[in-house]
């Protein structure tokens, strides 16, 4: 006899719904995978920095090395600049590495300690907009699809009338999609800006070297082992794995003693990596989101390019000619965008089925359409001859406008 569950029974328990697909690939760049890396990068820095050894600082004087730690991870290690580009093991310890005087420009890394804190904030950002964006569409999508979705093997006799359910629900609807998308538009667009500010905002945040620290690094790895002694490396100008930090204390006379303790910084193996990680993702999404908002423009004021973005070569084998023509031309760019996201969650020949069903009811819509303006103008034309005739009974004779007046012969071949 079995005691334990198996993965069959444990499935029939728990039912995970497909996710519903309410953005494109180039929001989700934002809120997973960047979201995801800021995420990952925060915890692997937050191990070392909560449970690991963040620096280590030492010191050739009585001071303990616990308070010193403390100390100089409070208020920041430092490089000299000029002592960059100096030889190591002849002119210095180490790149950045000497006592600075006064006409040295100090390069400060106050930043050290909150990298983990700025990770966290910046992937708290990047997820905001799809949280904004999932409260206002409401689950509309998933209302319209995700009983398709959802849809067993052994149901699939039901999904005609599921599609024809999605089709009148969409159909009913049409028009009033236009607050939709300029939202979602918008903040597709707020994406943008937020990547721009992010490059900006990092820049500041780390000295000015962050703007174009890839190609920095690039060049700097381009180039030969004789020309590198020669040249900064800009992942030790931004992260530098040794440096100085400055500590007064009371003199044996009582005057103020400098000590310059010699510090560690086992973090920077990480940021150095994690930025030029960062560097690459924020530009190429910059880039990407730039794109994006030329193509939602360009599908907006051309009907032609909705066609051919929304019937795939897959799909055009399989859908008649006549009922494409008339999804697009009874769809406003709107209505064609919330088209295009069912088209995101449907498979191939669902989505075949469910313009075939959609084509249809927009036509018996425009037919209903034209039958109700002709009953109307109908009536509106008895009005005027009953108010005509109104008057001729009390003033007399007026000439009637028999153009005016619709020949019922006439206006049932027009409809037939």
């Amino acid at each position: 006899m079995v005691f334990f569950p198996t993965l069959r029974d444990i499935k029939g328990v728990v039912k995970i719904r497909p996710a519903t697909k309410i953005d494109n690939f180039v929001f989700r760049l934002h809120y997973k995978y960047t979201f995801g890396i800021l995420v990952l990068s925060a915890l692997l820095l937050a191990k070392d920095s909560y449970f690991g050894q963040k620096i280590d600082c030492h010191l050739q004087s009585s001071v303990t090395p616990g308070f010193l730690n403390h100390f100089c991870w409070l208020t920041g290690p430092y490089l000299v600049e000029s002592a960059l580009t100096k030889v190591v093991g002849k002119e210095v310890t180490a790149p950045g590495i000497a006592n600075p005087t006064e006409s040295d420009k100090i390069i400060s890394y106050y930043y050290y300690q909150w990298i983990v804190f700025i990770l966290g904030l910046q992937s708290a950002a990047f997820y905001t907009t799809h949280l904004v964006w999932k409260i206002r569409e409401g689950g509309l999508i998933s209302h319209l699809v995700s009983p398709l979705i959802s849809l067993k093997v052994d149901s699939e006799n039901k999904k005609p009338q599921l599609l024809k359910r999605a089709a009148e629900k969409l159909c009913k609807r049409m028009g009033t999609f236009k607050s939709y998308f300029r939202f979602y538009f918008a903040l597709e667009c707020v994406n943008l800006f937020h990547v721009l500010l992010e490059i900006y905002l990092t820049n500041i945040f780390l000295n000015g070297l962050f703007i174009t620290y890839g190609v920095d690094v690039i060049c700097y790895f381009s180039l030969s082992a004789q020309q590198r002694q020669q040249t900064v490396n800009p992942m030790t100008k931004a992260f530098p794995l040794l440096a100085k930090c400055t500590f007064h204390r009371s003199g044996p006379e009582g005057g103020i003693e400098t000590l310059r303790p010699l510090c560690q910084l086992p973090l920077n193996i990480m940021n150095e990596r994690i930025f030029l990680v960062l560097w690459f993702v924020f530009w190429i999404l910059a880039i990407i989101n730039t794109i994006l908002i030329v193509y939602r423009i360009v599908i907006v004021c051309s009907q032609r390019y909705r066609y051919r973005c929304l019937f795939t070569d897959n799909c055009k084998a399989y859908i008649d000619k006549d009922k494409r023509r008339i999804v697009i031309e009874k769809c406003s760019f709107s209505d064609w965008w919330i088209v295009h996201l069912i088209f995101k969650n449907l498979r191939d020949d669902d989505f075949v089925d469910f313009i075939d069903i959609l084509a249809k009811t927009l036509k018996n819509k425009r037919g209903k359409e034209k039958v109700f303006n002709y009953e109307k103008e109908k009536a509106e034309v008895e009005h005027q001859l009953h108010v005509v005739k109104n008057n001729e009974n009390d003033e007399g004779d007026l000439p009637i406008n028999s153009s005016k007046c619709l020949n019922d012969d006439e206006e049932t071949s027009e409809f037939v």
